[in-house]
């Protein structure tokens, strides 16, 4: 693969002396000041001019100084033999995805329920029931991976299925 000349130019740090977490600072600064600039309606006022002035820098500093960063991350991942192992464990980085993406899915369905019922929007809670039931069928899923059992338990496990799935299709309709 070639290398792109232009972004390991060394003249970068020259114009952006400042580190990756300075960058940082002074960009969410910025932001904060922005914001406030809007918000009192200062658009035109003379700091105002030079607070633009410096957010366009630090952003410029910030996009500069990113691939740097990205690279200083993987270098840390490579020499840290913790990280190094959840990385190259394909297994290990499967199972904590999956139990992850299940603790978000209940918490959306959870924050959906509760949200309709606040708000007293039908549509709302039945889109978190029909949330809440594509979850327990994941977990149901999840559960008969991790422990088969018997043929039985196995069949059981797919008509609770099927009734949850009969449970998210009537959601829909109403």
């Amino acid at each position: 693969m070639k290398e792109n000349r232009f972004l390991r130019w060394q003249g970068w740090k020259w114009i952006f002396p400042l580190p990756l977490w300075g960058g940082v600072l002074l960009f969410l600064s910025c932001c904060a000041g922005l914001i406030w600039v809007f918000l009192k309606g200062l658009e035109t006022w003379w700091p105002a001019y030079a607070l633009y002035a410096v957010s366009a820098y630090s952003l410029t500093a910030l996009c500069v100084r990113i691939p740097g960063g990205i690279r200083a991350t993987q270098g840390w991942i490579r020499n840290h033999p913790g990280v190094e192992q959840v990385v190259r464990d394909k297994a290990l980085r499967f199972k904590t995805k999956l139990y992850a993406g299940q603790i978000l899915n209940f918490a959306y369905g959870i924050f959906k329920i509760a949200s309709g019922v606040i708000v007293g929007s039908a549509w709302i809670g039945a889109d978190g029931i029909y949330n809440f039931a594509q979850a327990m069928i994941q977990l149901f899923q999840i559960l008969r991976y991790r422990k088969p059992g018997s043929l039985l338990n196995q069949w059981r496990s797919y008509r609770i299925c099927g009734w949850l799935v009969l449970l998210m299709h009537l959601t829909i309709l109403f």
